[in-house]
């Protein structure tokens, strides 16, 4: 997630494929840093019949780098997040319960 929002390449991909996704086995696996926003921007960025669909819908923390931003995210992050340094939450165990869920898709 990126300021609420999923990527806006995948989020054409999903409405071009939705029906054919909804044949397959599906995982839904969101990164993000705002854990109080979380669950809202999942149902604001798929459908309830994606995320029903799905065999799981994980999220598995995400992070802040700030080497790598430019300075108007620097900006936002601070502002938005209160964050002033590189911060990483992942969910590591998460990986884990979702590689299972995969390999018994057969």
């Amino acid at each position: 997630m990126y300021v609420g929002t999923i990527n806006k390449k995948m989020q054409e991909f999903i409405n071009s494929q939705h029906k054919t996704l909804l044949q397959k086995n599906l995982g839904i696996i969101v990164s993000g840093m705002q854990k109080d926003e979380i669950n809202k921007e999942i149902e604001s960025n798929f459908s309830k019949e994606l995320l029903n669909h799905s065999t799981f819908v994980e999220w598995i923390g995400g992070e802040f780098n700030f080497e790598k931003m430019g300075w108007m995210d620097k900006m936002i992050v601070k502002k938005v997040a209160k964050c002033k340094e590189t911060t990483t939450l992942l969910f590591s165990e998460k990986l884990t319960s979702i590689e299972v869920a995969i390999r018994n898709w057969g």
